[in-house]
């Protein structure tokens, strides 16, 4: 099931991607800002602050009707479960550009990182054993596949037939491909310059607050980057908010969150 799971979401994606150019020929004002926002939306709220800060490391503390409508948008979106992220991400903290890292440029291949294609690296259910009390995050994590197959069917099919393809390529398809590839592009293989973590603020417009991401590597590792963090402002204005966490000294941050 859980290769079902992968295959499956991949192939949605690259469905996706393959449409980006019938929407760019159809292309217009609206049509470009109403994407920017659903993709500020998946690319910063739901795949960096939910997945990463919260799901990942836990820099802020979500209500739990908020958590499991953040994981249903990111299974919607095809960016993964709580579960499944939050593995391979601490696994990437803890062996960071070597040959253990799930998604290293130096190592697996930008196609392989950019593309995706390192969600299907195996994860050990001993770095998530936090999200693994959740009966929601393992129900929705072994029906991944279904869940966006079936939303995706659906809203393709509601979209297309009262407001046709472009629509549907604007609101959904191509904001979700987009996400995916310029996030792992740019953060995943262009922050990590000859195998380090880096920081770049020339690419905020694409990263947001993981451009940062050297910093976020290598401490004191916190939710709220300042100007540099619209979606940990959010967090900030409705008060769920933690301490600041430093790698070497908050206990709540387990050790293999750490980069070596």
């Amino acid at each position: 099931m859980d290769r079902f799971n992968r295959i499956s979401t991949i192939i949605i994606f690259f469905i996706y991607c393959a449409l980006l150019p019938v929407w760019v020929y159809n292309l217009t004002w609206v049509d470009a800002l109403l994407v920017v926002g659903m993709y500020w939306f998946l690319a910063d709220v739901i795949q960096g602050l939910f997945l990463h800060r919260w799901a990942s490391h836990e820099l802020w503390s979500p209500p739990s009707w908020l958590q499991k409508v953040l994981s249903t948008i990111s299974v919607f979106a095809l960016s993964g479960n709580p579960i499944g992220y939050a593995a391979l991400h601490r696994q990437h903290h803890k062996y960071t550009d070597t040959e253990n890292d799930p998604h290293s440029p130096k190592h697996k291949g930008v196609w392989y990182v950019t593309s995706s294609w390192w969600r299907f690296e195996k994860i050990d259910p001993k770095r998530v054993a936090d999200r693994l009390r959740v009966p929601y995050f393992i129900s929705i994590g072994k029906w991944e596949g279904i869940i966006a197959i079936t939303f995706n069917l659906l809203l393709f099919a509601i979209v297309y037939n009262t407001l046709g393809l472009q629509w549907f390529l604007t609101i959904w398809a191509t904001p979700v491909a987009l996400s995916i590839i310029l996030i792992n592009f740019f953060v995943n293989v262009a922050l990590h310059k000859k195998g380090k973590p880096v920081d770049n603020k020339l690419f905020w417009p694409f990263a947001f607050s993981e451009c940062l991401h050297g910093t976020h590597h290598y401490g004191p590792m916190k939710l709220n980057y300042n100007m540099w963090d619209p979606s940990g402002r959010l967090v900030s204005l409705f008060g769920w908010t933690k301490e600041s966490l430093s790698y070497k000294d908050a206990t709540s941050v387990p050790k293999y969150h750490q980069t070596p």
